[in-house]
């Protein structure tokens, strides 16, 4: 009786983590090929909608898993996708619509440009308000 209750609690904390790591990390999308044109065509995500969905998250897993930003310029990289919707010193932020897990979270893909101009790393993240 004590195995079946050690299995049943690592199960349920396993569940959990699982649970969890989808919340906070996951993407509910699944990757399709980048086109330009529909990337932009879906620049602003709440035009239909104020719960769109994931809209470009499809896409943005294209970017990350091909590296296609890699190595681009902060010019090359806003003809490529368009202008941001933020940006900082060494960043361009592009919204994604609702992507995150279980939750109606906003995520976004983060180009990050290293001292050089050039871009260093992309990431979807959870988004942070304004």
């Amino acid at each position: 009786m004590r195995h079946i209750t050690i299995a049943t609690t690592i199960a349920i904390v396993a569940l959990g983590c699982a649970l969890a790591w989808s919340y906070n990390f996951g993407t509910e999308a699944e990757r399709t090929a980048f086109i330009p044109a529909k990337w932009k065509e879906r620049a602003n995500v709440y035009a239909y909608s104020n719960d769109p969905g994931c809209i470009r998250g499809d896409m943005a897993l294209d970017i990350v898993a091909t590296d296609m930003l890699i190595g681009k310029t902060v010019t090359d990289t806003r003809a490529l996708l368009g202008e941001p919707n933020k940006s900082s010193a060494d960043a361009l932020y592009y919204e994604l619509g609702q992507c995150s897990g279980f939750g109606w979270y906003e995520s976004e893909l983060v180009v990050t440009f290293s001292k050089s101009q050039r871009a260093s790393k992309t990431e979807i993240t959870r988004a942070t308000p304004n």
